[in-house]
This record gives C-alpha cells, sequence and structure tokens, in this order.
C-alpha cells in the first residue's frame, strides 16, 4: 500500500527479506560481525548474490534473524563459532514454526542440544548440564518485537542525512527514511509550510524539515556556475 504522495507504506507490509541494518538492530550483532562471518562462510544470507561488491548483496530470511538472534546469545555465553556452526539446523523453526530441538544449552565452550531421549555425543538428558537453557520462545518473540520496531526511527536519525547506494540510488536521504531531502525541499520551495511538510511526512520531524532545507541550500551554492556564464555576445 501506499499513501497519499505515492510512498511505500512500510508498516502495512509484512517483512520477509532484511538489509543488514536491519538484521543488526534485531540481533544486537555488528554489521561488521555479519560481513564477516559471511566471508568466512560461518554464517551466510539465504538470499545473497554471489557479488558481494552490489548495493544490497546481503539480504537475510526471517529464519537468518531467528538463527542469528539465538547465535548471539550463545556467544554471549561463551560457544564457539565451530560448535555453532554443527548445531545450525537446530537454530530456527521449521516451516511449521516448531523448533527442532526444546533446549540448547552452552556447556564451556560447547552448544549441547536437550532431549528426554537423548542418546548421541552432541546431546544430554534436559536439566543435566546444570547451565540455564536459552528460551527460543522469548528469543522467537524478541525477533517479533525487534521487526514491528524497525520502522521507528532512532533517536540519532532524527535531524540526519545519510546517502547509500542501496537507498534511492544513493540520493540524499533523511535518516531512517527513504524520503529524499530533495523532495522535502521543493515542498519548501513551492510553499508547503512546515506543518503542512509535516503533515503529508508524518514520520519527519522539524529538525529533519530543517535539516533537509538546509541540506539541499548548500548542495545548491556549492553547484559552480558554467564557464559560459557570463560570456557575453
Amino acid at each position: 500500500m501506499t499513501n497519499k504522495n505515492g510512498e511505500l507504506n512500510e508498516e502495512s507490509l509484512p517483512l520477509v527479506a532484511f538489509d543488514l541494518d536491519a538484521v543488526a538492530r534485531i540481533t544486537g550483532l555488528s554489521t561488521a560481525q555479519l560481513r564477516r562471518w559471511d566471508r568466512i562462510a560461518f554464517y551466510q544470507p539465504a538470499y545473497a548474490d554471489p557479488n558481494r561488491r552490489r548495493p544490497g548483496s546481503r539480504i537475510y530470511s526471517k529464519n537468518d534473524v531467528i538463527a542469528l538472534k539465538v547465535i548471539a546469545e550463545l556467544r554471549k555465553r561463551g560457544a564457539s563459532l565451530s560448535e555453532i556452526k554443527l548445531k545450525l539446523p537446530h537454530l530456527a523453526p521449521d516451516e511449521n514454526s516448531e523448533w527442532p530441538t526444546p533446549e540448547l544449552h552452552v556447556v564451556g565452550r560447547r552448544v549441547v542440544i536437550c532431549r528426554e531421549d537423548a542418546g548421541e555425543l552432541d546431546e544430554a538428558p534436559c536439566h543435566s548440564s546444570g547451565a540455564k537453557p536459552i528460551d527460543l520462545a522469548a528469543t522467537l518473540a524478541d525477533v517479533e518485537d525487534g521487526i514491528k520496531r524497525l520502522p521507528e526511527r532512532l533517536p540519532e536519525e532524527i535531524g540526519q542525512i545519510t546517502r547509500r547506494r542501496a537507498i534511492m540510488q544513493g540520493a540524499p536521504v533523511i535518516a531512517g527514511t527513504r524520503i529524499p531531502t530533495e523532495t522535502i525541499a521543493w515542498f519548501h520551495d513551492n510553499g508547503y509550510s512546515l506543518s503542512e511538510i509535516l503533515e503529508n511526512f508524518p514520520r519527519l520531524t522539524p529538525r529533519d524539515v530543517e535539516a533537509a532545507i538546509a541540506f539541499e541550500n548548500r548542495r545548491e551554492k556549492a553547484v559552480p556556475e558554467p564557464a559560459f556564464a557570463h560570456v557575453r555576445g
């Protein structure tokens, strides 16, 4: 769905794919960490472009995000990457939204799968490890909450301008949105008041509007006059 300005209403669409920044916000992992894990083939995105130099080449599925949230907790508890790699199939729900294992524990640097009928080397009877298990249901709830909160802008984004190749083809936009500064300047130059601009772009604040107008004014002044501007016939 779009609003009256033709903008995509992000809150009306279910999110099924997530870029690096979104995954970092939801999981608490850094984008540098996610890139490194992709590079060393520890955890690669479900929708990865073979050419990682392209903008938006790392796109993660929802199950990727859930698994990475679990991985973040396993790492906090001291589990090694090699141990986690072995247990990757157990770190996200299946197509029926069911977890492959009831509990996960970290014992030393090992990841232990808890089962009532444990028999394999990497499994143990429930509660035998003595360690508090990772609450998988709570982890899933945290991910769902994080996804819902993605459209919310961070305090440090207010009044800031950013440029990224993956967003609006690199055009300057108001941080935390896809709204080009040029669009806000156009409204301002065509007589729209601050309150009218905010009515049309409810995600923005007065600081955002002021920053966009100031940015575009600086850009305009920075453009050199053509060499022939002072040539007289």
